[in-house]
């Protein structure tokens, strides 16, 4: 791994397992963080942290949905389990719906966008915040 600047640092991505976030998960790792790489899809955070590991960094794959605040709180103890802190929380999971007017929005659609990205987020706060 290359600059060192977060060195000793823990930090934790939602969303982890593909765009941004991986992205954002690799990126914390080459600056020496440990990475608690968290997604509702196991597999693809799995190959994320496999990806850090073998680039020489520490990876924790964790498998959650952000809607869920006991599985916030799991994914953030997991981290603190691991590395014995948590210092960067970084809240990237989210989805958006099919664009249209609002007229003829689907409301499950646009709640199902509320539980992700604002009550995720909370939750997600919440569970790293006493780290």
């Amino acid at each position: 791994m290359a600059d060192q600047v977060l060195a000793g640092k823990v930090a934790l991505v939602t969303g982890a397992g593909r765009g941004i976030g991986r992205a954002i998960a690799i990126g914390y790792a080459r600056a020496g963080a440990a990475v608690g790489c968290a997604a509702r899809t196991l597999a693809e955070v799995e190959a994320v942290a496999a990806e850090i590991v073998a680039a020489g960094g520490e990876a924790l794959a964790i498998r959650a949905d952000v809607t869920r605040p006991e599985e916030d709180a799991a994914m953030a103890a997991a981290c603190v389990d691991r590395w014995g802190g948590l210092d960067i929380m970084v809240i990237n999971a989210g989805i958006s719906g099919d664009r249209r007017p609002i007229a003829e929005s689907d409301p499950a659609e646009f709640r199902a966008i509320l539980e992700v990205n604002l009550f995720g987020a909370y939750h997600c706060a919440r569970a790293a915040i006493p780290h």
